[in-house]
């Protein structure tokens, strides 16, 4: 264990402090005021450490443009599922053309009855 803690809690206090520092000068000077010796070594860890957590700002930019892409993708895959519709089998058309010819005759029935009683309330004024 280096400076009494385990390697692990070691490292996410280091990626913790890299994470708030931003800059290999201050991330040194604070490992230094930490316990870590003041030596080229200590400089070198805050480089490489810092090289290896991703940048934030970069991070943050490439899941927002990654969101929008997948945005894009699924609102035009919606509009092209607007654009389908059911196939029909041959007998379900038939039944549908019959209910639709059988709801038109009823329609122009209704019609042709108000028509005669309109005209046979004109007949008896």
């Amino acid at each position: 264990a280096i400076l009494g803690l385990s390697e692990k809690a070691l490292a996410e206090y280091c990626v913790s402090i890299a994470k708030k520092q931003g800059d290999v000068e201050s991330l040194s000077r604070m490992l230094e005021d930490q316990g870590f010796p003041k030596t080229s070594v200590t400089a070198s860890f805050s480089r490489e450490l810092l090289e290896r957590l991703p940048s934030s700002s970069s991070g943050s930019k490439r899941a927002v443009s990654e969101y929008k892409r997948k945005e894009k993708e699924a609102s035009s895959l919606a509009r092209n599922n607007e654009s389908y519709g059911l196939l029909l089998d041959e007998d379900e058309e038939e039944e549908l053309e019959r209910a639709l010819a059988k709801a038109r005759g009823k329609k122009r029935g209704k019609a042709d009855k108000k028509s005669s009683r309109n005209e046979k309330v004109g007949e008896a004024s």
